[in-house]
């Protein structure tokens, strides 16, 4: 009944499709609760991943996401592999496994994205962007990304609540393992975690990879840019081996 204690359960490809096709109708699924029961490969699909947390309709794309994901995923220690995110035809923003994230959590996961994420702004291997009260914990990433804007292991771009007086949004035990992130537009900020963080708390991370961009405004193996409230935020114990180019 999506409750913490009896939480839907995730057990194949159809499920995370039909998740990722309810919140883009206007499901955000606040304050209930997913787990993934195994491991999923999306990697057979034809088409692109429609992230979950996105746009409805093709008409939509360039514009601010409004069907957030505002749920509880957890992963159960299992992996979801073969994520690709790419559209020949259009310049996708704010793309991951999830699209736009605002409140809730991710926890416990894999996802490894073989397949590769190619995009514009906001574009990450766990999600686009992040935003409110969300608690991302005991995530790995793995795989490529490519972008124009703002990119990350973990998130492109992720924000806090601008009325807090702490950074709200949460990142903590997460490893970015093995990727390559390559950004090449001149304003974009490029991070082995996040790309651009505003009023973020960032703990015991682990960078390992290939973190670069040409052109880009700024490259950081854990950060590219933390915005003019990082007084509001914490960053402590993260490491990385990353090389940036």
């Amino acid at each position: 009944d999506g409750t913490e204690a009896a939480p839907y359960e995730i057990s194949e490809l159809s499920d995370l499709m039909g998740l990722s096709e309810m919140v883009a109708a206007g499901n955000d699924f606040a304050g209930k609760y997913f787990v993934l029961t195994q491991d999923i490969d999306i990697g057979n699909l034809k088409q692109s991943w429609n992230p979950i947390g996105w746009y409805q309709n093709k008409a939509d794309l360039g514009k601010a996401v409004t069907n957030k994901f505002r749920g509880n995923f957890d992963g159960a220690g299992n992996t979801i592999s073969g994520l690709k995110v790419v559209n020949v035809a259009h310049t996708l923003n704010n793309i991951g496994l999830f699209g736009a994230v605002e409140g809730g959590s991710i926890t416990n996961l894999t996802v490894d994205a073989d397949g590769g994420v190619k995009g514009g702004d906001n574009v990450g291997i766990l999600a686009g962007s992040v935003e409110g009260d969300t608690i991302i914990y005991n995530v790995t990433v793995t795989g490529s990304i490519s972008s124009t804007g703002d990119a990350g292991g973990i998130a492109g771009q992720v924000t806090g609540d601008r009325n807090a007086k702490a950074g709200t949004v949460t990142i903590e035990n997460c490893l970015a393992d093995g990727i390559s992130i390559q950004a090449t537009d001149d304003g974009s900020y490029v991070g082995g975690i996040v790309g651009r963080q505003n009023r973020a708390n960032l703990y015991n991370t682990m960078v390992e990879g290939t973190v670069g961009g040409s052109g880009s405004r700024a490259i950081g193996g854990i950060v590219g840019k933390g915005s003019r409230f990082l007084a509001n935020s914490d960053v402590a114990e993260n490491l990385c081996t990353a090389e940036c180019e």
